[in-house]
């Protein structure tokens, strides 16, 4: 047969259990909201990568016309001078 002791002690420890049960909810509930958290930083940061790509070609073909154009004017002082 159980003790009073013993009870005492089943008492305790289910009272440990259940509160144990709802700290586990609250950090898989954590868990779940920091993961989303993550996952929509992660596609932000992939959506500004891909505009950071766009932008850099963008640069290259102006750095190119803007050779062009520099050496376009070049070739006319040249030709001016002579």
């Amino acid at each position: 047969m159980n003790t009073e002791e013993d009870i005492d002690i089943i008492k305790r420890l289910q009272a440990e259990k259940s509160s144990l049960e709802v700290q586990i909810k609250r950090m898989r509930a954590d868990y779940n909201a920091l993961n989303s958290i993550q996952t929509s930083v992660n596609n932000s940061l992939r959506e500004s990568n891909a505009e950071v790509l766009e932008l850099q070609a963008e640069l290259i073909l102006k750095n190119h016309e803007i050779a062009a154009l520099s050496s376009i004017s070049d070739n006319i002082s040249f030709f001016q001078l002579l």
